[in-house]
């Protein structure tokens, strides 16, 4: 595979995404794409390229981590671009607060379908959508 690329996408940038799973996966030798709602945050983050992350260590030391090698987009005024990053990326992390369910769920759809329809022209065979539907709503009824 010489095009890998070591890359996840977390979809929620607060404390989980940017803190705990960022950490990991940067130090893991990741590049890091975020999929937030929060439109401030997107523009924060792809303006300085980075974020600082401050771990608390149980000597009581504080280590302040430079995490680079990150880019964002806002799940609305980005979808297009959010939805082709996540039907290309190996890995993807989903950390949220429930009411942002819904609107990944639709994003994650997006996504997979088009992924779907990616591998569709490489490998032959048919996608059968009425059964991608009908997994989409059953997890729906999950989080109903």
């Amino acid at each position: 595979m010489a095009d890998y690329k070591k890359e996840i996408a977390l979809i929620g940038a607060g404390k989980i995404g940017r803190g705990f799973l960022g950490d990991i996966f940067y130090a893991g030798g990741f590049d890091l794409t975020f999929i937030t709602r929060s439109e401030r945050t997107v523009d924060q983050l792809n303006r300085q390229g980075s974020y600082t992350l401050f771990k608390a260590h149980e000597d009581g030391r504080v280590e302040k981590i430079r995490i680079d090698r990150v880019r964002a987009y806002a799940m609305k005024r980005d979808e297009e671009a959010a939805i082709e990053i996540l039907s290309n990326v190996n890995y993807a992390s989903l950390h949220i607060f429930e009411e942002a369910m819904e609107p990944v769920a639709h994003l994650l759809a997006k996504a997979v379908l088009r992924r779907m329809k990616k591998r569709q022209r490489r490998t032959p065979g048919r996608v059968d959508l009425r059964q991608l539907f009908a997994a989409c709503g059953k997890a729906r009824l999950l989080y109903a």
